[in-house]
């Protein structure tokens, strides 16, 4: 993985990748994510209206049937944190 200017933090690997209609994110996938309060509820309000961005910029309209790729991976290995200029 890196970081947005390409710079790399760190190796991992992929455990398990399920694609399943947004409706259908389990409450366990939204807390492992770890974004905001680690709830369903939380997940779904912002990546529906990522989502819903990005189906808008592509021409498609969002759905609640519409398929999600949900990856559980590992950190294997983790760099040096970036040096920060003074």
């Amino acid at each position: 993985m890196t970081n947005w200017q390409g710079e790399p933090l760190c190796v991992i690997e992929t455990k398990a990748v399920a694609t399943v209609p947004f409706e259908e994110v389990s409450e366990e996938f939204a807390a492992t994510e770890g974004e905001g309060d680690g709830s369903l509820r939380y997940w779904r309000e912002v990546h529906w209206a990522y989502f819903g961005r990005e189906c808008k910029r592509i021409g498609r309209v969002p759905s609640p049937r519409m398929p999600i790729v949900c990856e559980r991976f590992e950190v294997i290995y983790r760099g040096a944190p970036p040096e920060r200029a003074a």
